[in-house]
């Protein structure tokens, strides 16, 4: 790239298959650093100045590192980066998440499921913390490791959905015909040992059209089958009647027959857990004398 096109003032462009080749390149301590500015400035759409300002390295040499141009010594600008990371972090950690026997199990299952490239599907009542559990699971992974997509609500295509999930990996979508966004998308997954986890899906079953509602889940199926990802199913109960007694079972079946690990969710906390939310906020059971 020319000068004028690594100026910090033409915005923050690197897309997600540029860093991937970029990051190729530097030692693992060094891509959790760069990974973890890439995807807090993607997801708060901050332009390069912005992100600059941010984490005190200038915007000319993190537009060089972010493309693997920058032919300087590097560890004092990963250093620089490790020490506003570790500043920035205390800000916009949540306070309120707290470890409950449910974010145990599930995170224990999203490492299996990682661990063994396999595909997971998980369900449960509404209102139990799933969502909760999955952002936090997804922000705790370095390098990017993990992507959370969160199936629309209001009925989509097969076109619209893949968009959707290419968005929410950051992958640049200008002028792309589906068929690359479907290849970009399963290529991004393939890089390191990677987990997808897909919210909500039992959205896709009750407000899409029957014919779309089968070329999403064979898209899912296949992108498992090309990427070689981790691949984590979530949704309500209304998930599992869909996968296992609904209309298109015998479809769906293929994607169930993946060595799937099908669990369900528990409905209610435990005491133990009922005791961590009155601990955390500074409460405590009632007793008799409270009566």
């Amino acid at each position: 790239p020319s000068p004028a096109m690594l100026a910090g003032n033409k915005g923050f462009s690197v897309s997600t298959e540029a860093l991937d080749d970029t990051l190729a390149n530097y030692p693992a301590a060094h891509v959790e650093i760069l990974r973890w500015w890439w995807d807090l400035a993607k997801e708060r759409a901050w332009s390069l100045s912005v992100l600059a300002r941010q984490c005190g390295v200038s915007s000319t040499v993190l537009s060089r590192v972010f493309r693997g141009e920058y032919n300087a010594e590097i560890d004092s600008t990963i250093e620089k980066l490790a020490r506003a990371k570790a500043n920035f972090a205390e800000q916009v950690n949540n306070p309120d998440f707290i470890m409950t026997s449910l974010a145990k199990r599930m995170f224990a299952i999203f490492d299996k499921t990682r661990a063994l490239q396999t595909v997971t599907i998980m369900w449960g009542q509404k209102g139990i913390g799933k969502t909760t559990i999955e952002e936090e699971y997804q922000k705790l992974q370095p390098h990017g490791g993990t992507v959370y997509f969160r199936c629309p609500g209001h009925g989509c295509t097969l076109f619209q959905f893949v968009g959707i999930m290419g968005k929410a990996m950051h992958i640049s979508q200008s002028n792309h015909s589906v068929m690359v966004m479907r290849d970009k998308i399963a290529h991004y997954l393939s890089r390191g040992n990677r987990l997808l986890i897909v919210d909500e899906l039992h959205e896709i079953f009750l407000t899409c059209k029957p014919r779309e509602t089968i070329r999403i889940c064979e898209w899912l199926r296949e992108l498992y089958d090309t990427s070689g990802c981790g691949l984590a199913l979530t949704g309500t109960d209304a998930l599992h009647k869909e996968f296992f007694r609904g209309t298109h079972k015998e479809v769906l079946a293929q994607l169930v027959d993946r060595g799937t690990i099908q669990i369900q969710l528990p409905s209610k906390p435990t005491k133990s857990d009922v005791v961590e939310f009155l601990r955390h906020y500074g409460l405590k059971f009632p007793t008799e004398s409270d009566a």
